[in-house]
Order: structure tokens, then sequence, then C-alpha cells
């Protein structure tokens, strides 16, 4: 595991990735101050804000966290998205596959030291904003780990996305393009109800319950990134509606996960 991680870790030095999430890191460290200093010459324009009971630099805070996180995110899935396919061209699958170490040993190990290398790196750069901002602000939330936790479980979600589908295809941009279309596809079930009630009423269908029992299969078997980064503002305010985002996209995950290394197992390189 250690030996692979660090294989994962110069590759991304190697890449030269680590500097543009280097450049982006410190873009976004000179916005936020720039933002903060910005909001303290403007603190007339704050009252409101505060008499509503809000902390407007703690809420402009967070929300950039989130923000930032959610792009660092998808630039990792996207750079990531290669790992696999790229492992098993004629030469590196020779070199991966006589490691005495079995095959789903290997993609288990793979994935999860991109996500320990990408998401710790991404952790450790919001921390930072964090303490920054949090020194500007003068105020401390400690529900960012919300947002870091959250963030860190929909990029592990993402990754058994890119690395199934890399598995299976051996191409990079088929990786990204199916987790394009399940990004899609899971945006469009969130609406299921209404589009659900237009087919009918276009179609003339005066009952449209095959096609909800499709819409809501669909809903509940496939992931819901979308909603588990709603599921942040929910936990940090303590009233969560409902874990399913959360616990059914972790169940996708693990499907994909076994299901990856039961096809890369009986794969012939």
């Amino acid at each position: 595991m250690r030996g692979i991680t660090r294989d994962c870790l110069a590759e991304l030095l190697d890449r030269k990735t680590i500097w543009l999430f280097g450049f982006i890191a410190v873009i976004s460290l000179a916005v936020l101050i720039g933002a903060f200093l910005l909001m303290n010459d403007r603190e007339m324009q704050l009252d409101p804000a505060v008499e509503a009971g809000f902390d407007p630099g703690a809420l402009f805070l967070t929300g950039f966290l989130r923000g930032f996180m959610w792009l660092m995110v998808f630039l990792a899935v996207m750079a990531t998205a290669g790992e696999f396919p790229v492992m098993l061209q004629r030469g590196r699958a020779d070199f991966y596959l006589s490691k005495p170490i079995s095959r789903q040993s290997l993609y288990m190990n793979k994935l999860l030291g991109v996500w320990i290398v990408y998401g710790g790196f991404i952790a450790a750069v919001t921390l930072l904003l964090f303490a920054v901002g949090s020194i500007f602000s003068g105020s401390f939330d400690w529900h960012v780990v919300y947002t870091i936790g959250m963030n860190m479980l929909v990029m592990l979600l993402w990754l058994s996305i890119t690395g199934f589908f890399g598995i299976i295809s051996g191409s990079t941009v088929t990786a990204i393009m199916m987790a394009f279309v399940i990004w899609i596809v899971q945006m469009v079930l969130t609406l299921r109800e209404d589009l659900i009630r237009g087919i009918a009423a276009m179609i003339g269908m005066s009952d449209a319950k095959v096609l909800n029992s499709i819409g809501d299969g669909l809903y509940y078997i496939l992931p819901k990134p979308s909603q588990m980064y709603d599921m942040i503002g929910e936990l940090a305010d303590g009233e969560v509606t409902t874990w399913l985002p959360l616990w059914s996209s972790m169940l996708f995950a693990m499907a994909l996960l076994l299901l990856a290394m039961w096809v890369f197992r009986r794969k012939d390189y």
C-alpha cells in the first residue's frame, strides 16, 4: 500500500499536476484575502446581515470553501481518470502485474493511493484557506469538517466510477465520458416527477405508474453526488432530511469497486 501510494505521489509530481493545483491554491488564497479586505473596508454595508443574526464573514468563507473543494475534486477526478488505462498499457501492465500481490489488492491499493494523495492535498489546502479565512473573519466554524468529509466521499465515489470504466474499457476518454453521463443522469433524476408528468402528457398516457417505477428505480440505484453536496448545509444545521443520498451513493461505489476487481481479475493482459 505504501509503495503504490508513493508511486501515486511521484506521478503527481512528475506530471506537473501539483503545479496546476498549487497555482489554483495560491490564486484562491489571494482571492480570499482580497475579499476579506474588501469586506472590512465596506463594513457598514454588512450591518444588516449582522443584525439579522448572520456572520457575513463566516458565510462567505463557508461558501468559498465549498466552491473551492468542488472545483479541486472535479479537477482531481479528471486528472486521474487515466490512472488505470495507463497502468494497463503494454509494459506498465507487465510491471504492475508482476508484483507479488493479487490483482484485487493492486486495484484497491491504486484507487486508495490516488484518493489519499490527491484528496490529502486538497484537504490540506482547504484547511490552510480555512485557517486564513478564520483569522480575517475573526470567527471559527468547525462545521468545515462536513465540507471536507463530504467532498472526500464524493471524490471516492467518482474515482470508483472512473476506475471501473477505465478497467473495462482501457480508455481514459471513455472513463471521463461515463462520469459525465452519470452526473447528467443523476441531475435529471432529481427532476424525474416533473419530467415524467410531461412525458406522460406528451404521449397521452393517463397512468404513469410504469414510468414512475422506472424513474424511482434509477434514482435509488444511481449515485447522488449533487444531493450529497446539499447535505453539507443540512449537516451544519443539524437538520438532515434524509441520509439516502449518502448511503445509496456509497453502496453504488462499493458495488462498482467489487465489480471492477472481478473484471480486473478475469482479464487477460
